[in-house]
């Protein structure tokens, strides 16, 4: 028995939801196979949806709009570079201060007293 072209009918949330999903993945033509109607209305529904226009044979997401939205992966992923990068910078600079300045005997501000973990401060005295 051939198959029926819907033309014309309702989509139900379930077909649009799986729509979107094989949107992604599969061709205009297999869509259109898949839930029996034709690639004018798959392309229809998928722009009202929020899908995009063919490509290369696969349906794909439009590009952003406004490109100051971010996702909040995005967000969350952006933070946790800034904190990496944070610490490695304050690691680094704590590394370089002990290795190269008070580490070395023959830096004027160690033979100083200056920039010493363990040297108390002096106060001054008034006269």
């Amino acid at each position: 028995m051939a198959k029926t072209i819907r033309r014309g009918s309702a989509w139900s949330m379930r077909a649009e939801r799986e729509l979107i999903a094989l949107s992604r993945t599969h061709t205009l033509e297999a869509l259109a196979d898949h839930f029996e109607r034709t690639p004018a209305e798959i392309l229809k529904k998928t722009a009202r949806l929020g899908g995009g226009d063919q490509t290369r044979g696969k349906m794909i997401k439009p590009p952003r709009s406004n490109k100051s939205e971010f996702s909040k992966r995005e967000i969350v992923l952006f933070v946790l570079v800034m904190i990496v990068a944070t610490i490695l910078t304050v690691e680094a600079t704590n590394f370089i201060l002990k290795t190269f300045v008070i580490g070395n005997p023959n830096d004027q501000l160690t033979k100083a007293g200056g920039l010493s973990t363990s040297q108390e401060r002096e106060t001054r005295k008034g006269k």
